[in-house]
């Protein structure tokens, strides 16, 4: 069927020269009501809605200078190439990796440090940030669930472009978009990302690793994924593989994607891809039946 799957508003405004303020609200697929379904509020949730609307990001930003800024309101982690530049005309696929949200947080209610700089030759630039993570529900405050992460990265004098990020957080939170219900709850993510341009190839490509420790058990969870592409012209032909393993289900998700994106001007994307995905149990190493599947999406992404 039809989805207006996506629609970002990202409204700004410069107040002086060192201040200004950003926001990000998304809708994705409406929200609309399901035919039949009665409205119900439980907690802070409309039950019998479909579809999402989301402050992804709020802030005032003041710069000191370029190596000196300081946020403070809600913002993306910065953690992942995805959460990096996830936007659909900056980006090839329309879905995002296995592991994004499941292993870095999502967002971050607080303060952020962020600068950029040289060494030497060398563009060098960092984030660091302390605050709620995924705790964005606005329901609770607790300093035992509070995280702290950041985010160094640096271009290589390698081919045309060469970036390589390290990332790294750690708190109370487990799990991106999970809830959590005790501080005994504490998880550490480390990552590290690639982007490489040469030529008209470009590869993109992603590793993280989270150890979670909820007081009674201590597992793994492990992502990673690789984007190659190649543009001719206004056509790009791409393939990703992408791979999620968690060590508390004992599962591991795979996804293998071909895709081809026509580019009709700077901010207007057609784009198709067919997914081919599979989830096998680590302990027998046999496939889930009910988890192998695939999908072909075509899209048109449009940035005014």
């Amino acid at each position: 069927g039809f989805r207006i799957y996506r629609f970002s508003l990202i409204p700004n405004q410069q107040i002086n020269k060192n201040l200004r303020w950003l926001a990000e609200i998304e809708f994705e697929d409406a929200p609309r009501r399901q035919p039949g379904n009665e409205l119900t509020i439980t907690g802070n949730n409309v039950e019998g809605l479909y579809g999402q609307i989301f402050l992804e990001r709020s802030y005032m930003q003041y710069d000191l200078n370029p190596m000196l800024k300081i946020r403070l309101g809600r913002d993306f982690c910065h953690s992942t190439v995805w959460s990096d530049n996830h936007y659909p005309t900056f980006i090839l696929p329309e879905a995002r990796p296995l592991s994004e949200r499941k292993i870095f947080p999502h967002v971050n209610d607080g303060i952020e440090i962020l600068g950029n700089t040289l060494l030497g030759s060398i563009p060098f630039d960092y984030i660091a940030y302390y605050g709620n993570g995924n705790k964005y529900d606005g329901g609770s405050d607790v300093n035992s669930e509070d995280i702290v992460g950041a985010r160094v990265r640096v271009q290589l004098p390698v081919g045309s472009f060469n970036r390589i990020s390290f990332s790294g957080s750690t708190g109370g939170m487990t799990g991106a978009d999970t809830a959590v219900t005790t501080p005994k709850n504490e998880q550490t993510n480390i990552g590290v990302s690639l982007e490489q341009k040469f030529a008209q190839f470009d590869l993109k490509a992603q590793y993280s690793q989270a150890t979670v420790n909820n007081g009674n058990n201590k597992y793994d969870l492990t992502g990673y994924y690789a984007n190659l592409s190649y543009t001719y012209e206004d056509f790009t032909p791409w393939a990703q593989y992408d791979i999620y393993n968690d060590k508390n289900t004992n599962t591991e998700d795979q996804r293998i994607t071909l895709g081809l994106q026509y580019s009709v001007s700077s901010n207007l994307k057609l784009k198709i891809e067919h997914q081919l995905d599979t989830q096998k149990d680590t302990l027998t190493n046999a496939d889930v039946a009910a988890k192998k599947g695939n999908a072909t999406l075509l899209a048109a992404a449009i940035y005014f």
